[in-house]
């Protein structure tokens, strides 16, 4: 599953991994509800087919006036061309004794576990697949959720979804999230295929199956904002709980937004500090 930005669907790696995040995605969690081996192969040949029809475009295919529609039309009578990414994902839920699979679960493939003070839905937890749609227009991502759910419905059902995006920078550098604080700033760099190499892709003949070579691991944490409190904190308090100040990226201790943080030792931020 490429990325909008490549030329083939095709690839050694899912692009869309490396790609810059899109202004809107939506992270869906399926549970896979076919009952043998061979509908679940139907279930992945069929994901591979949309989602490939999906980003080649086109005028979708008609089976006659009395036939269901293959196409929502949401995006029109043609489905534009390379205007939606996707990341597909397999949870350690498949890897069980329904589908024969247990073998070739990864090695470091693990169920995500509670981290202290978590409070966990588990209706927003989990899932046999999970697929990331990725565009630059949000009824994109509603039309492929939309043609995905339709020709799987009788394999895999949606067991959860988050939506989410992307803001434009403001003033300028790396985009906020809704606390007001610059996110991703210490990204690793997509373009360094070294550091890639290392931190993200599966290597061959590591600890991992032969199948896995190319492949990555993706971990995903739904966190609560409690924003309504947030907004009650002065702007030097959220600046100590963040690290960084709000108005320009910097590190406490930095002169600008990419200045290495000193994490050996502490540096109280200016301005007034309640007693303790």
């Amino acid at each position: 599953m490429q990325s909008a930005q490549q030329s083939s669907f095709e690839g050694e790696h899912q692009l869309a991994v490396l790609s810059e995040p899109t202004p809107y995605t939506a992270m869906v969690a399926f549970d896979v509800i076919a009952e043998t081996r061979a509908e679940l192969r139907e279930l992945l040949q069929t994901l591979t087919s949309r989602m490939r029809l999906l980003y080649k475009g086109g005028l979708p295919q008609n089976d006659g006036p009395v036939a269901p529609a293959d196409d929502s039309g949401i995006l029109g009578p043609n489905v534009p061309s390379r205007s939606v990414a996707f990341i597909f994902g397999i949870g350690a839920s498949l890897f069980d004794e329904r589908f024969g699979l247990i073998s070739s679960k990864p090695a470091t493939l693990i169920t995500m576990e509670s981290f202290p003070n978590d409070n966990l839905d588990p209706a927003m937890c989990q899932g046999d697949f999970s697929v990331q749609i990725c565009a630059n227009n949000a009824d994109t991502v509603v039309h492929a959720l939309r043609d995905i759910t339709k020709h799987t419905r009788g394999a895999m059902q949606p067991r959860w979804q988050m939506d989410g995006f992307k803001s434009p920078p403001r003033p300028a550098g790396t985009p906020r999230n809704l606390m007001g604080f610059m996110d991703g700033i210490a990204n690793p760099d997509t373009s360094q295929s070294s550091a890639m190499q290392q931190l993200v892709w599966v290597p061959q003949g590591g600890p991992e199956s032969a199948w896995m070579a190319g492949g990555s691991f993706q971990v995903v944490r739904i966190i609560r904002m409690f924003v309504e409190f947030w907004d009650r904190a002065a702007t030097y308090a959220q600046e100590d709980i963040i690290g960084r100040r709000k108005a320009t990226g910097d590190p406490l201790d930095g002169t600008n937004e990419f200045s290495t943080p000193d994490y050996q030792s502490h540096h109280a931020t200016d301005g007034p500090h309640p007693s303790r």
